[in-house]
């Protein structure tokens, strides 16, 4: 039941996320944060679901938004099911 509700929340509030050759789903977040050490203060950010990216790592390529980003951390959220992934622009 809660990968069901998992994929009604990405099917209503996700954007194209490509890596590895393949177009996944997520939530796109880009935000200005001062805090944050990343060009311009912008905290850009994909959740996405674990079990669709399997063996990502920091410096993989992925685009979002016709945008070129590189991994720079993976972050679990909660359970594990999702993932926050932070980028920087390439």
């Amino acid at each position: 039941m809660f990968e069901d509700d998992l994929t009604i929340f990405f099917a209503d509030f996700g954007e194209d996320f490509d890596w590895n050759g393949q177009t996944l789903t997520c939530i796109f977040n880009e935000q200005h944060d001062p805090l944050t050490i990343a060009a311009n203060g912008l905290a850009i950010s994909a959740l996405v679901k674990k079990i669709d990216v399997p063996g990502i790592q920091p410096n993989d390529a992925v685009a979002i938004r016709d945008k070129d980003y590189t991994v720079a951390e993976i972050n679990p959220i909660q359970d594990g099911r999702l993932v926050k992934i932070f980028l920087e622009e390439a």
